[in-house]
């Protein structure tokens, strides 16, 4: 199981420590942590307790008619009415595991998370206010650990706090908080925090949008916003993220070992480069006024994402390691020529694609939306290999055995 998930456990690890390098708090990092790792997979939580409302719907129009069949009819009679309740609302009782999508979907980054923090040598003896280590239960209450009653608690909340969940479904959440105490209860007081600290982002964004009327208001303009140019975010976040964020962060992975800066260092430029650079994008998207130019000009976009992704990820070159020497770029004229040639056909291909399907926005979105989450889907898959391959490492070994750390004194400066 934990070499299924060791990627992603790799992953939280660097998040981790790249947080602590950011805040230089171990406890706060945890917590910086949970709410990043919230943000991300926010829109596949949605999703999941889409499919879990559609679940609930589909039972409270079935349940009660399933009951009036049991109620008048035994053996084959009652089998063949309930198939053809199935059949008439397109229904399989397989189906009943949708109601345990939002559970399944958190399973990997759990364990992901437990085998980080279990095994994160960084947090063993490291104090946080009245916990005295990190990497152990916390002890607070005469030896007894206090934390996993307060995620318990915080669970037990979250059931009855949560809208819609029926006397079932909140018997089952609070079931779940119980199991989790028992898991949990001998867990490293990282992971207490870290965890439920996701319980509590969670709690709160469940009682400040759907408790808040006017919060509620509000995300329902921003969701019109969203509805009405789905498009250009299908298209300007992955081109923005590709080029401010992605593709700088597996440069550095890969190259980490020749640079005396660490990631943190460049972290909060590669952010501010990449909202800045979303923000133009859209800034010349409301500017088009006319839904043709609009076309056109995501169009445009799109072949540049297309071209950047290929440029980057399929036909990159290998200019050498970063000593000093200048690039002899007339060694690599006729790949220039090529990659002109790959990048006309981009430009010219995404047009093409936008004029074949008459501009019609709802055509396209159901095309290219899957396409832009593939390209980003593939680039954080690529930048995790990176990392657990090449393990940022800042120090190499001299010749007489002596450890040092590459610096730009005497060699050369960006």
């Amino acid at each position: 199981m934990k070499d299924i998930f060791y990627p992603l456990e790799q992953l939280y690890k660097f998040l981790y420590l790249t947080a602590y390098d950011i805040t230089g708090n171990y406890g706060i990092a945890l917590i910086f942590l949970s709410l990043f790792i919230y943000i991300v997979l926010f829109p596949f939580n949605q999703k999941a307790q889409q499919i879990q409302n559609m679940e609930r719907e589909v039972q409270s129009i079935i349940s009660p008619q399933i009951g009036e069949i049991k109620k008048h009819y035994r053996g084959k009679e009652q089998y063949e009415k309930i198939q053809r309740l199935y059949h008439r609302y397109a229904y399989h009782p397989v189906y009943a595991i949708r109601s345990a999508a939002g559970i399944v979907f958190q399973i990997p980054f759990f364990v992901a998370a437990r085998s980080m923090l279990y095994d994160l040598q960084e947090i063993k003896g490291v104090p946080w206010g009245i916990i005295q280590d990190l990497g152990k239960p916390d002890q607070l209450l005469a030896g007894i650990n206090v934390l996993p009653f307060v995620m318990t608690m915080v669970t037990v909340i979250y059931a009855f706090v949560m809208p819609k969940l029926s006397r079932k479904e909140i018997t089952q959440t609070i079931v779940i908080g119980i199991v989790f105490l028992i898991i949990l209860y001998p867990a490293p007081a990282a992971l207490l925090i870290f965890w439920t600290w996701n319980l509590l982002w969670s709690l709160l964004h469940c009682i400040l949008f759907d408790r808040i009327q006017w919060l509620s208001d509000c995300a329902e303009g921003i969701s019109d916003i969203f509805g009405k140019n789905t498009l250009a975010f299908a298209v300007i976040i992955p081109l923005a993220l590709t080029v401010g964020l992605l593709i700088p962060s597996e440069i550095y992975i890969k190259n980490a070992s020749q640079l005396w800066f660490s990631y943190t260092d460049i972290f909060k430029y590669i952010i501010k480069d990449t909202v800045t650079f979303a923000g133009i994008l859209f800034v010349f998207n409301f500017v088009c006024w006319n839904d043709k130019y609009k076309s056109v000009y995501l169009s445009v976009l799109l072949g540049l994402l297309f071209g950047v992704f290929l440029q980057s990820y399929i036909i990159g070159l290998n200019y050498g390691t970063f000593d000093g020497h200048e690039i002899k770029w007339e060694k690599y004229t006729w790949e220039s020529v090529v990659n002109m040639v790959i990048w006309l056909a981009c430009l010219g291909g995404a047009f093409y694609f936008f004029h074949r399907l008459k501009f019609d926005k709802d055509k396209i979105k159901r095309i290219v939306k899957p396409i832009t989450f593939a390209i980003i889907i593939i680039q954080c898959a690529v930048i995790l290999f990176s990392l657990v391959k090449n393990p940022i490492q800042k120090d190499f070994i001299f010749e007489d055995g002596k450890a040092g750390v590459l610096t730009t004194k005497n060699i050369y400066t960006i």
